[in-house]
């Protein structure tokens, strides 16, 4: 399988449906994966902010999230290995 079908089969999956709207918010970033990714293979080492922990009035019952933190520190260890920094926020 080519890199790029590769990336394109993780965003479908990324954007599956299963009850939260993530298909609806997946959309406009449709084909966005694979450019997202040339453009961390490409350019310098990354600098970035990762925001996470928002809380969620609408949740049965009100909450602060709970899989955007382990997900913040994914994405901040897979940019120190691109050689980057990261901030969690």
């Amino acid at each position: 399988m080519r890199i790029e079908e590769t990336i394109a089969e993780l965003e479908r999956v990324a954007a599956r449906e299963v009850g939260r709207g993530s298909e609806a918010l997946a959309a406009p970033a449709a084909g966005g994966l694979l450019a997202a990714a040339r453009s961390l293979a490409t350019a310098g080492p990354p600098d970035a902010a990762v925001f996470t922990g928002f809380f969620i009035p609408g949740a049965d019952p009100p909450a602060a999230e709970t899989d955007g933190p382990l997900g913040a520190v994914q994405i901040a260890v897979a940019l120190r290995l691109l050689g980057g920094r990261c901030r969690l926020v």
